[in-house]
């Protein structure tokens, strides 16, 4: 029987001189990001069981030890010869204990190596073992000679569930961000809005918010839990959303207070006028004063947001002097008469 030999450091991308912290660093990197429950990857169970193994042979100084011994022999991917006859016997190591009874998909040379060490059968029949002659692993040189000690004698040598003690670390989930876009009438409002969200490692999830009382622009809602699912049995991350006002038109929000702008003649800037501004609570005459001052701000009462103590902010009616922009004859010839007026007043010669 032949097996392909394993590459463990090239595995969790250390170097053969990495410390024991180090790899321990780089298999909780790997870990997390090809855990079945929050990976993405296509291969992610694949890769996250040969990242398991990987570190389940190098985590130990003693079965680092002997691998780095049988391992000098080798590249990934050549194959290992066992001796003749191997098809068990001798294992010391129970994989349906050691991995919460999820054996299947971890290499052969890893059950291999794990299963074969230490006492065998009997005399003559361990295949990592002394004797017999043509066994390419016998003699002094023997990597796997002793590994047994740190297993114990039988499948009850390794009570611990490795895979899930050390694939999923407790960790609570973070915290996301988004932007939540509400139209201006419904932040007025105090309403519903939707708000559809792509989980990580999930579906879509539509969610039916109601906006409190006190937001404006970049207010935050919290909804508790729903953010990044936590590992091993942590907490889930809340989701922030940050209000940004759309369908707005020309309406700035300025804290609780809105600001609209209003066209108005240059004859009505000068003489004043009234004029009909649309609100959320409906129309509103307003009169515009004569002698406008550029500038001006005119105030309606409490057609603003809601604070939260049920109050409202105001709404500012700007005035904005526009010009036709197709005039008549007639319209162009009394511009020009207000020209001269105001150059004759000034006392400037247009010439």
């Amino acid at each position: 029987m032949s097996v392909k030999f394993e590459d463990y450091y090239k595995v969790l991308g250390v170097s053969k001189t990495a410390s024991q912290q180090e790899i321990q660093k780089a298999y909780r990197k790997l870990a997390k990001k090809y855990h079945p429950d929050v990976s993405k990857e296509a291969d992610a169970e694949e890769q996250f069981k040969r990242v398991s193994e990987a570190y389940e042979v190098l985590k130990d100084p003693t079965t680092r030890q002997q691998y780095d011994a049988f391992g000098g022999q080798y590249r990934a991917g050549q194959n290992v010869r066992t001796p003749p006859g191997w098809g068990g016997a001798g294992q010391n190591v129970n994989f349906e204990d050691l991995f919460g009874g999820q054996s299947a998909g971890f290499s052969d040379f890893f059950k291999v190596f794990m299963g074969g060490m230490g006492g065998g059968a009997g005399a003559g029949q361990s295949p990592f073992g002394g004797g017999g002659a043509g066994n390419p692993f016998q003699g002094a040189g023997n990597p796997f000679g002793n590994m047994g000690a740190g297993f114990g004698g039988g499948p009850q040598g390794r009570s611990a569930n490795a895979y899930q003690q050390h694939a999923t670390p407790k960790k609570n989930g973070k915290n996301r961000e988004l932007d939540f876009e509400v139209p201006l009438e419904v932040l007025y409002r105090n309403g519903k809005h939707g708000l559809e969200v792509r989980r990580r490692g999930g579906d879509p999830k539509t969610y039916t918010i109601t906006v409190p009382k006190g937001s404006t622009e970049g207010s935050q809602i919290r909804l508790a839990k729903q953010g990044d699912p936590g590992q091993g049995g942590g907490k889930p991350g809340d989701l922030m959303l940050t209000i940004r006002v759309v369908d707005r038109k020309d309406v700035e929000v300025d804290g609780f207070n809105l600001k609209m702008p209003v066209d108005i003649a240059p004859w009505e800037a000068i003489s004043g006028t009234k004029v009909k501004v649309e609100t959320f609570e409906g129309s509103v005459n307003l009169k515009i004063p004569g002698n406008l001052k550029p500038g001006a701000k005119l105030r309606i009462k409490h057609r603003g947001l809601c604070r939260e103590d049920g109050t409202r902010g105001h709404l500012y009616v700007v005035p904005r002097i526009v010009i036709a922009s197709e005039l008549t004859e007639q319209e162009i010839e009394l511009y020009q008469q207000l020209r001269e007026l105001d150059e004759e007043r000034r006392g400037v010669d247009s010439e």
